[in-house]
């Protein structure tokens, strides 16, 4: 005997796809040409392969005001060949706008690039930078309170009252003896910010310090800048001497340049005439000698003529001295320039990012990047401002002379980036707010306070990749030299590409700065976007640079090349190690699909180093 019974499964079987799962943080920095890191995540599932695309949504500008307009036009696109051979997605685009704010000037293009690596990173790099130039100038402005004197303040733009602080730009003029030596001056301008005032500066001529500085009436009016008149005269002798006239031009702001107008109803005439300047920079240093202003200095324009005083590499101008060691002219208007690699205004950028999987599944994530613009005043250079309850990684230009940055908005999961921190040493004070300090190599000290925030070195701030020595460092090792250096650089290339990295790839290879500097410790390399640097003595071991053989007690060339272009692959210390000892050779192999295979060396009759 038997029964039977139909039951409909098709209601109660369900089959569930797990499907892909996609995350990107936000990225927060400034208009560097250096690349800046942000964050992202991804699972596609059991349905592979995967596949990542990407689209920009939205460039806007934010103006210093608040007010927000669109960019005029921009592309986005992925490049040929995306994903490489390393699974790391390419994607270029270029944004065209009114980035100086200035609605005379036409707009400008700059170009970029976004790469998303399979470790979890991407990056957005600016292949010109947002270049911005910010100019005032004395015509614009208007003296402070004050009788006519030695020494006078004025303020662009005017305020009414005229009162000193001021939240204009306070710009210091005050004539000196030609003969004034770099100290003097020094001392009545102060080195870097901030400057001292036109009080402070009279207090000392009253008291006897600043025996330097004339009694004369400075006059500063478009009528002329000039001592007891309107014109700027030299006596009737070759050279800077006793009765030529001198003043010193210290404005509030560190400039990259400055421009002298010479009107017509007294104009320069080099062949015999002798005008002169000299420039005081923030770093304590001047030009040695005056530099006289020569015919092929002076741009002609209408009414006049003019010459520019630029700022040396490294350096900005903190104040400059004028002086007429010969016959006569007038100065209506100087002009003070303050170039920077950032916009005049925030640059924001909107992208969705989209996961696919083999069966047509698909996962979203929307993300930004806010390129911040300068701060011209106030305490801090830098003001970030994260998004509420998202991820952002909150990047840090060291190698910009702007050292002061103040992050709101800070949530768990946030990273603080610190770019171009080859040698530094990064302490964190934790109390109302996290007070990040930064002392770099070359001596400037960056601060970064973040509202509100408890952070830890070790899993909030993220700083370049470096390889460390595997053994304490020591003194005596030879200086390496940029011949020595290149065949060993052109062979990690070479390795890299027997390794099947692709074109461009290798091409991005080729386009590092390999230099050399001295990193200090146990570090002997450190990669820093798409700058590497070579310790110049290998902790002080000297550099083994032969590419068939490694001495004993030398440090292997070849290996911390290799490694340093690892980085810029896209490689972390997961995949390269961390450390290498000396006398060992380290390089990675088995390229496989999108990641090398983890702790596998080609090791040349040596023992591995720990990693």
């Amino acid at each position: 005997d038997f029964i039977t019974d139909k039951v409909e499964l098709g209601s109660l079987i369900k089959i569930q796809d797990d499907g892909p799962s996609i995350s990107f943080g936000n990225l927060v920095g400034t208009g560097t040409a250096n690349p800046q890191r942000g964050y992202w995540s991804s699972d596609v599932g059991t349905d592979l392969p995967g596949n990542l695309d990407m689209t920009l949504n939205s460039f806007q500008l934010v103006r210093p005001d608040g007010t927000t307009v669109n960019g005029s036009a921009f592309t986005f696109s992925e490049l040929a060949g995306s994903p490489d051979a390393s699974g790391n997605y390419l994607f270029s685009g270029s944004l065209t706008g009114d980035f100086d704010a200035l609605a005379s000037t036409p707009d400008t293009t700059v170009n970029f690039t976004l790469t998303a690596f399979t470790d979890g990173h991407y990056e957005l790099d600016l292949v010109q930078g947002f270049g911005s130039t910010i100019t005032f100038s004395s015509a614009n402005g208007a003296l402070g309170a004050g009788s006519p004197d030695a020494v006078r303040t004025l303020l662009i733009p005017p305020q009414d009252p005229p009162t000193i602080p001021s939240p204009s730009e306070e710009i210091v003029f005050f004539g000196v003896q030609a003969s004034a030596t770099t100290s003097q001056i020094f001392s009545a301008i102060q080195t870097g910010q901030p400057d001292l005032t036109e009080a402070q500066i009279e207090t000392n001529v009253t008291n006897g310090t600043f025996t330097f500085i004339g009694t004369a009436t400075l006059n500063v009016s478009t009528a002329g800048i000039g001592i007891q008149n309107n014109n700027f005269d030299g006596n009737n002798t070759t050279g800077i001497n006793t009765g030529d006239e001198s003043f010193v031009i210290n404005p509030e702001t560190l400039l990259t340049g400055l421009r002298v107008h010479i009107d017509n109803s007294q104009p320069y005439a080099p062949a015999t005439e002798e005008l002169y300047y000299k420039v005081f920079y923030d770093d304590g240093t001047a030009m040695i000698e005056p530099t006289k202003v020569l015919s092929g200095d002076l741009t002609n324009e209408t009414g006049g003529q003019f010459f520019t005083i630029n700022t040396q590499p490294g350096k900005l101008i903190d104040a400059v001295q004028l002086t007429m060691g010969k016959g006569t002219v007038k100065i209506p208007v100087i002009e003070f320039i303050k170039s920077t690699e950032n916009a005049a205004s925030d640059v924001k950028l909107d992208f969705t990012a989209t996961l696919y999987d083999s069966d047509g599944d698909q996962a979203t994530s929307q993300f930004s990047t806010d390129l911040f613009a300068n701060e011209l005043s106030g305490a801090f250079d830098y003001l970030f401002v994260g998004s509420a309850s998202e991820q952002d990684a909150f990047n840090v230009n060291l190698a910009e002379t702007e050292n002061n940055y103040q992050v709101q908005g800070w949530n768990a999961g946030d990273k603080l980036v610190l770019l171009g921190s080859a040698g530094a040493t990064t302490s964190i004070d934790n109390g109302v707010n996290a007070i990040v300090t930064i002392n770099e190599l070359g001596g400037q000290v960056t601060t970064v306070t973040v509202l509100g925030a408890d952070l830890t070195l070790s899993s909030d701030v993220v700083s370049g990749l470096s390889l460390m020595l595997a053994a304490a460092p020591t003194t005596g090792g030879a200086m390496l030299t940029q011949s020595e250096l290149a065949p060993v650089v052109d062979a990690a290339i070479n390795y890299w590409a027997a390794q099947g990295v692709d074109s461009q790839s290798l091409q991005k290879l080729r386009d590092t700065d390999v230099l050399i500097g001295n990193l200090g410790g146990q570090m002997v390399g450190y990669t820093d976007g798409n700058t590497i640097t070579i310790d110049d003595d290998a902790a002080g071991y000297g550099w083994s640079e032969a590419l068939d053989t490694v001495t004993d007690e030398e440090v292997d060339l070849l290996s911390v090349v290799t490694h340093e272009f690892g980085h810029v692959l896209g490689y972390e210390h997961d995949t390269l190690g961390e450390t290498l000892g000396v006398g060992e050779r380290h390089l990675p192999i088995g390229l496989e699909a999108d990641h090398l295979l983890q702790s596998q060396f080609l090791n040349l009759g040596v023992t591995p180093a720990s990693s």
